[in-house]
């Protein structure tokens, strides 16, 4: 039988049927030096030996028993560091179609492997420094909505009184001053108006409530905002309690997603939907609206980006389904250790 070419970055050996080498490439040779007479008739087990040899002998009988060829790799100890070698395994068949030996190809991976792990620490570490800056974030949220509450509601309401005590006073004063008064007042109470909504926007006083008195805020938000299209809250159980960081983790996927609904997909109905299951909850928003082509749109709208990443800082699974003119449907499937239980409480 011909020797098998290859690439010159390959290492290329072949097995009879017990798993025994009867043939090794040259750079085999060269890289193995005074080892490749070892190396040289025997089988896997005995070379590299171990749980890898183990698991190579288990990859041959495998092609040999099914015929088909095989992909593994291999993580092995070289004189300087651990090694991984990617080797795809080919059964060789006689002129009758039985398989005689298998053709192991092999190429080293331990740049590559070394790339993936630190390509995937990186991203480990840029989630964990968005999962802070949101937790950061959440907190500067909640500490401006409470000096905005107080503080500010304070003087607010002091002024307030200090007016209508004003227009008492001077209730017999001229027109024009009456209706400065006037002015004023209705002014304040606009103020009055848009420091609560900030104060909502920040951190709606119905988190406190929990988390389903939340996400009712959110559907009476949506209503008064985009008074056209009609939302529904269907609830599977009333006393879901999910723990603090992950209920304001799907609070702002909700209210993003709700954002998006009003800003692009001019939807006349809108559903959301929470089911508590038995080993997770599934939160549902469907819409239907004009959709769009999930294929582009992730990387254009940051707004999806981010929700992706929250579902993912809280260890959730999120998928999310749309075509044009066919409308959205998001499904957010949260772990159920994030569920607090009464005893918790």
């Amino acid at each position: 039988m011909p020797h098998p070419g290859g690439k010159l970055s390959d290492i290329i050996c072949r097995h009879e049927l017990d798993g025994r080498r009867n043939y090794i490439n040259p750079k085999i040779i060269r890289m193995a030096g005074s080892m490749a007479l070892v190396i040289m008739n025997s089988t896997p087990l005995e070379y590299p030996g171990g749980e890898e040899g183990r698991l190579y002998q288990d990859k041959i009988d495998e092609v040999i028993a099914t015929g088909q060829r095989v992909e593994f790799e291999l993580t092995w100890n070289s004189y300087e560091s651990p090694a991984c070698t990617l080797i795809n395994l080919v059964p060789e068949r006689d002129s009758h179609g039985r398989i005689v030996s298998v053709l192991a190809i092999g190429r080293d991976i331990t740049l590559l492997k070394r790339f993936r792990q630190d390509l995937e620490r990186s991203r480990t570490q840029l989630r964990e420094l968005v999962a802070h800056r949101e937790r950061t974030r959440e907190a500067e949220r909640k500490h401006i909505a409470r000096e905005v509450h107080d503080e500010l509601g304070q003087q607010l309401t002091a002024l307030n009184m200090e007016i209508q005590s004003m227009r008492i006073r001077y209730e017999k004063c001229t027109p024009q001053l009456q209706a400065q008064l006037d002015r004023i007042h209705t002014q304040l109470h606009h103020t009055i108006a848009y420091a609560r909504n900030l104060v909502s926007r920040l951190r709606p006083s119905a988190l406190d409530m929990g988390f389903i008195a939340a996400l009712e805020w959110l559907v009476e938000d949506f209503k008064q905002r985009n008074p056209g299209c009609e939302c529904r809250l269907i609830l599977d159980g009333s006393d879901l309690c999910l723990t603090e960081e992950v209920a304001i983790a799907v609070f702002r996927i909700v209210q993003e997603s709700l954002t998006n609904i009003i800003k692009h997909a001019h939807a006349t109905q809108v559903h959301l939907m929470l089911h508590e299951l038995e080993t997770h909850v599934l939160l549902g928003i469907r819409d239907n609206g004009s959709g769009f082509d999930t294929k582009g749109h992730y990387k254009e709208s940051f707004g999806l980006v981010g929700i992706k990443e929250r579902a993912i800082m809280i260890g959730g699974e999120l998928q999310l389904f749309s075509a044009p003119g066919r409308g959205t449907y998001i499904e957010l499937h949260i772990p159920g250790t994030h569920i607090e239980t009464k005893e918790d409480e």
